[in-house]
This record gives C-alpha cells, sequence and structure tokens, in this order.
C-alpha cells in the first residue's frame, strides 16, 4: 500500500464515521517507510479526538491482518485561551518547590477545553528578567510586572509546544505540566519566531 492509498482510505473510513469534517486536512500527513505506513491525523476539535482514535486504532488492526503495519498519530490543535499566576508550584508529591513558579493555563480546542501547569524555575525566571525586562522601569520592576512578563513568555512557550507535530508532540489531555527551566528557555529564544519577536520588542 503507498501513502496515496493510505490517504484514500482513511479518508473514507472517516467520511464514513462523519468524522473528515472536524480534521484539519493541511497539518495530515501520510508516509510510506519499509517497514510500513505511517498517519498523523489532525483536529480542529479536541471533543472528537476519542472518535477518531476509534477509526485509526480499527483501521490499524485491519491493515495488521493484511500484513500491513500502520503507525498512526491521532492529535487535535489548541490554542491557548488564557494563563494566570498560581503561586509556588508543586512537586509530585505534594510538596513546595520554593524556588519554582506555577502558572495555569487554559487551552481550547474547537468545542473542548483544558487546563494544564507549567512551572518556572527561578534560574529561568531569572534569565527572563536579564534577556527581556528592558523595557520595564529601571530595567527592572515591581513583581506585577515582572510577573505579567513570565506570563507573556509562557503563553509563548505554550504556543511553541503546541505547535510541534510528529512523533515528539505535547498532548495536553495526557501530560498536565510543563517545566520552564534554563535550558527550555534557551531553546524556546532559539527556535520560536514568536519569542524572537518578543525578545526584540522588549529589548527596544
Amino acid at each position: 500500500m503507498t501513502s496515496t492509498e493510505l490517504e484514500k482510505l482513511v479518508r473514507e473510513e472517516l467520511q464514513s464515521a462523519g468524522l473528515w469534517a472536524v480534521m484539519e486536512q493541511n497539518e495530515c500527513q501520510f508516509l510510506e517507510f519499509p517497514d510500513g505506513l505511517f498517519a498523523e491525523l489532525v483536529l480542529k476539535d479536541g471533543s472528537r479526538l476519542v472518535e477518531v482514535e476509534g477509526v485509526a486504532q480499527g483501521l490499524r488492526e485491519r491493515l495488521r491482518k493484511q500484513s500491513v503495519e500502520l503507525d498512526v498519530i491521532v492529535r487535535a490543535l489548541w490554542n491557548v485561551e488564557d494563563v494566570q499566576h498560581a503561586g509556588t508550584a508543586l512537586s509530585s508529591t505534594g510538596q513546595f518547590r520554593l524556588d519554582t513558579e506555577a502558572f495555569v493555563a487554559t487551552l481550547a480546542s474547537g468545542t473542548a477545553k483544558t487546563t494544564v501547569e507549567v512551572q518556572v524555575t527561578k534560574a529561568a525566571w531569572e534569565e527572563i528578567m536579564a534577556k527581556l525586562c528592558a523595557s520595564l522601569p529601571t530595567g527592572g520592576g515591581d513583581s506585577v510586572s515582572e510577573r505579567n512578563l513570565v506570563m507573556r513568555v509562557v503563553r509563548e512557550f505554550l504556543a511553541f509546544q503546541l505547535s510541534l507535530g510528529g512523533s515528539n508532540y505535547w498532548n495536553p489531555v495526557r501530560s498536565k505540566t510543563l517545566e520552564l527551566n534554563e535550558l527550555a528557555l534557551q531553546y524556546l529564544l532559539w527556535h520560536s519566531p514568536s519569542a524572537q519577536a518578543l525578545q526584540r520588542h522588549q529589548g527596544q
């Protein structure tokens, strides 16, 4: 089976289930490799994820019976709707992380919504102040101004994470917590055009 044949088959299956209309067709991809086929199915509405996953699972099992291996990723496109500071972060064991601040964000995908937490380490916070606080009074600012600036970086961090597809995509429904540490911040400022624009704007 070729990637073109796979795309046709997937389209037919989703159309039959009344789900093709919720797909972001330009984001979907269908590939063929020596050891099998790959499909990435991207939805505009996260509320239909379970249904599309069911169709994908059924198709995978049918093709396996025909000795055709299919690897499928089903994900939704999410937007950052709101970000709020939530105070000192907690560890997975419920202990306060005194060197880390938590921000809670609401994400939306069609009619679906979910909340996630970004934990910003002290080192990342200080790096944000060093790189981006030029526009704040006297090169720094009060705690509210600093927190608002970090909040903007958190929003860019979330948007960047949500923009990544393929096998390393982030599923905010199943993985509710991200950490923005110094290394992650450097990666963000290097790879995200939006974060780079923010850095240039703040430095003016």
